[in-house]
């Protein structure tokens, strides 16, 4: 898909990779579509489901609320 891992290393207990993006590949803004990225080339079937380790409650704001 045109991207690059130029590193892979440790920070703490969590591993972290660089990666270059080549300038044609205007979609790739984020994080998250580096990860789009992986979905769709591993298979999203295929990635295990993972619960967070912490449990988060979510609602609406009251300013976004109608």
């Amino acid at each position: 898909m045109g991207i690059d891992v130029k590193e892979v290393y440790k920070k703490g207990a969590t591993e972290m990779i660089k990666v270059e993006v080549p300038p044609t590949r205007a979609d790739i803004l984020h994080p998250c579509d580096i990860m789009e990225d992986i979905g769709i080339g591993w298979g999203y079937n295929n990635i295990p489901v993972v619960f967070p380790p912490t449990n988060t409650v979510g609602s609406f704001q009251p300013a976004n609320k109608f």
